[in-house]
């Protein structure tokens, strides 16, 4: 997530792919909302790792270029379209594109995909954490929780999985698994509330610990971990010693 700073309409339109830090600013004329749209004067847009690929032509993307990518943004309503409430000029919002759009002074969203700023928060606040709350909310209620089974959430420090962490006991888990990548996010992970955090950069352990963090019901895709030191007690041939 970004602050956005710019005047006469800019945008990021790349015309080829390039190093992600390298943003190609043209001024367009500002864009004009249809039919359950709205436009926003974004004061702050999310940049994701995926779109940092995209920009960098890592990640095959069928986007015809130029383009404008991005797809989360935050910021002051200053035009609505046909069928959206007028009452909306002026408020705070925070919302998705759809997709593309968002690397811009000014925004098109679709009003039914945007939601006010709360009290309180900062636009860049609400947009850090608007997206990954939302997907972390619906991966919750589709897993259907319940009985209090044991929920493994890979990089449980991320944006999403962070989020994960902190409410899968909210959602009927009785114990929370999380993996992340060095110490400092495996102990975010477990100030979170993950019960168990494992180093994910491990590419083995003994088998009574891969037993027990990942079950042979689980995919394949899911590699054995490592018991870290935020761990609490485990099977006695999956402690901090023997992984």
């Amino acid at each position: 997530m970004v602050k956005l700073i710019g005047s006469n309409h800019a945008r990021d339109r790349p015309d080829s792919h390039g190093r992600a830090g390298q943003p190609a600013a043209q001024r367009p004329p500002r864009p004009r909302p249809g039919a359950g749209q709205i436009l926003v004067r974004a004061r702050a847009i999310g940049v994701s790792y995926a779109e940092t690929q995209i920009r960098a032509g890592a990640l095959p993307f069928p986007l015809p270029l130029p383009a404008v990518i991005g797809a989360e943004v935050a910021g002051e309503v200053v035009e609505v379209g046909e069928g959206v409430p007028g009452q909306l000029i002026g408020n705070m919002l925070v919302g998705v594109t759809g997709g593309l759009g968002a690397y811009a002074e000014y925004v098109l969203l679709p009003a039914a995909m945007a939601c006010p700023v709360p009290d309180g928060l900062t636009p860049e606040q609400a947009l850090a954490g608007a997206a990954p709350g939302a997907l972390a909310l619906a991966l919750l209620h589709k897993a259907a929780l319940s009985g209090g089974g044991t929920v493994l959430v890979e990089a449980g420090a991320s944006s999403v999985g962070a989020y994960l962490v902190r409410h899968a006991k909210e959602f009927g888990a009785g114990h929370v698994i999380a993996t992340a990548g060095t110490p400092a996010k495996r102990e975010r992970a477990a100030e979170l509330g993950a019960d168990t955090v494992l180093d994910h950069n491990t590419p083995a352990g003994p088998p009574a610990c891969r037993t027990w963090t990942w079950p042979s019901r689980r995919s394949a895709a899911h590699r054995p971990g490592r018991c870290s030191a935020t761990s609490p007690p485990a099977p006695a041939a999956c402690s901090t010693t023997a992984c």
